[in-house]
C-alpha cells in the first residue's frame, strides 16, 4: 500500500543508521536504529540513541526503556558516528564527546543484553 512500516517516534531526534537482527535460521526479527538523540544535533542534551522495532513497526518495549536506550555522559556533547548490529545480534554504537576546550574523546557503546 506504499505506507511506511517504521517511522520516527521521536521527532526531534536524528536517526542515522539502521540494522537488522535475525534469528538462528536467518529470518529477520527486529529493526535496530541508531542516531543522534537528546532533541538536538549538538548541545548540552545531545546523546547517542538506539531504538528497537518489531517487524510490524511497533517499538519493542522490552528493549531498554520503552524501546529506547540513550547514552549521555555527565559532561560534554555526545555526537553519534556509526552503528552496527553484529552477527550475534549484539548492538554497537560509536561516537565522540566534545567537552569544552579539551580534545575530543571517542567511545563505543555496546548493548549486549
Amino acid at each position: 500500500n506504499g505506507l511506511p512500516l517504521f517511522s520516527s517516534v521521536k521527532e526531534s531526534d536524528y536517526w542515522q543508521h539502521a540494522g537488522l537482527q535475525r534469528n538462528a535460521q536467518g529470518a529477520i526479527t527486529a529493526l535496530i536504529v541508531n542516531g543522534q538523540g537528546g532533541g538536538q544535533w549538538l548541545g548540552e542534551y545531545s546523546s547517542l540513541l538506539t531504538a528497537c522495532f518489531h517487524l510490524d513497526g511497533k517499538l519493542n518495549t522490552a528493549f531498554g526503556l520503552d524501546g529506547f536506550v540513550e547514552f549521555k555522559e555527565k559532561e560534554g556533547f555526545e555526537v553519534f558516528r556509526a552503528g552496527l548490529v553484529l552477527s550475534n545480534n549484539k548492538i554497537m554504537a560509536s561516537g565522540f564527546k566534545i567537552d569544552g576546550p579539551s580534545p575530543l574523546a571517542g567511545h563505543v557503546v555496546r548493548y549486549w543484553g
